[in-house]
């Protein structure tokens, strides 16, 4: 079994030039992913949110100025260095996913992006635990994931997208994505995980838009094969 990536891994280098929105960052906006994550989380002034796995800090700099009390950990010394400049009235805290440095309810909302798939098996469900140990009943989860369901059609790439699409996908992207990626879910084992640790869980699909694909080929992509990233807001029960 694959174990859960050290820290070391996850450098400066992948948080400004691979890890997903570094783009935007770089002209000092957000992506379109992490504006779904607002708008998913229904962040209110006044919430207590923490970002699981903060990366570049923007959420926490975000739910900050929407007027939550916001906080971010992650076990990555080069996120907790980007995280400080970024979100510079937020508070950032070396820690790792299995074992949050906080009291039982502190939190209303738990972001978790992009996290899930890094953790292994075992350190995966030790983390949902103190996730539902800190969260306060009735408190909301985040969860945004990669689906394994997306393998099934993966030779069905080679007639939907062009090949200068496909070498976006470059030898480091692959590179992380292959190392890190240790324990990816489809939506019946993320549902069963969670049911397990003691949430109550829905599941939604953002499908990206392609815009080079006929709409017979992205009705199929979208309804037939629902091989997007997981989204999930589960509450603790």
């Amino acid at each position: 079994m694959r174990k859960t990536p050290p820290p070391e891994e996850y450098t400066t280098e992948y948080y400004l030039t691979d890890c997903e929105g570094f783009r935007d960052f770089s002209s000092g906006g957000i992506s379109a992913r992490h504006k779904k994550v607002l708008a998913y989380l229904e962040v209110k002034p006044q919430q207590r949110v923490i970002d699981i796995g903060c990366g570049r800090g923007e959420l926490v700099r975000e739910c900050n100025r929407l007027g939550a009390w916001a906080i971010g950990i992650d076990y990555s010394p080069a996120a907790v260095r980007i995280s400080h400049h970024t979100a510079k009235q937020g508070v950032i805290i070396t820690a790792s996913a299995t074992h949050l440095p906080f009291r039982g309810g502190t939190f209303d909302k738990v972001i978790l992006i992009d996290v899930v798939e890094h953790l292994d098996k075992s350190d995966l469900c030790v983390c949902l635990g103190e996730i539902n140990r800190v969260l306060r009943r009735g408190g909301v989860l985040l969860i945004e994931t990669p689906n394994t369901w997306r393998k099934l059609v993966g030779w069905w790439s080679r007639f939907t997208f062009r090949p200068e699409q496909l070498a976006l996908f470059s030898a480091k992207s692959l590179y992380y994505v292959q190392t890190m990626h240790v324990n990816e879910q489809n939506p019946l084992s993320l549902k069963r995980i969670l049911h397990q640790n003691g949430f109550s869980s829905k599941i939604r699909f953002h499908f990206p838009e392609i815009a080079y694909l006929s709409f017979w080929k992205t009705t199929i992509y979208r309804i037939f094969f629902l091989c997007g990233p997981i989204w999930c807001r589960a509450r603790k029960k």
